[in-house]
């Protein structure tokens, strides 16, 4: 891509639930957004940096559940990497019953349409955003609490889902 010298973007998907706080009971998905996050700013800072045509983007799924099919993701787990303990939600749970466990909990439970979503990461990327993602605020205030948690040598707060 740089070598092509022309502009472009590289668009890395993260996610709220990790990506900008930790999730405790879901440590490792959690971790490895995280890392998504923090990769994207350095290459985005490296691309700049650079004098390159190119910058880089982090993308948070964002405005809704997504049904996206990751919650029949198990078929496709080979028999020798099946998890030796369930993790919630509880295997064969689909889609429809989490989000109305969701509701039932009083949770919001909206489903964002999937082809809105591609739309709003194309706007974002024709906007020259870094971040694109749906309610940035409050991210961003989750973050002040954290760093502000982390200047008192403080347990930071984490994600509530």
């Amino acid at each position: 891509m740089i070598a092509s010298d022309q502009p472009g973007m590289v668009i890395n998907t993260s996610s709220g639930d990790g990506g900008i706080a930790p999730v405790p009971y879901a440590s490792v998905y959690a971790s490895s957004k995280a890392a998504v996050s923090c990769f994207t700013e350095a290459l985005a800072h490296q691309l700049h940096d650079a004098g390159t045509k190119l910058s880089a983007a982090v993308f948070y799924p964002s405005g809704g559940l997504l049904d996206t099919g990751l919650w029949t993701a198990q078929r496709n787990r080979p028999p020798e990497l099946e998890r030796t303990r369930p993790r919630p939600p509880a295997p064969g749970t689909t889609f429809a019953e989490f989000r109305d466990q969701l509701r039932a909990a009083g949770r919001n439970a909206e489903v964002m349409d999937l082809r809105q979503l591609g739309r709003f990461v194309v706007d974002g990327v024709t906007s020259g955003r870094f971040v694109i993602g749906h309610d940035l605020e409050e991210a961003g205030k989750l973050l002040h609490a954290r760093a502000d948690a982390i200047a008192r040598a403080e347990l930071p707060p984490h994600a509530q889902l």
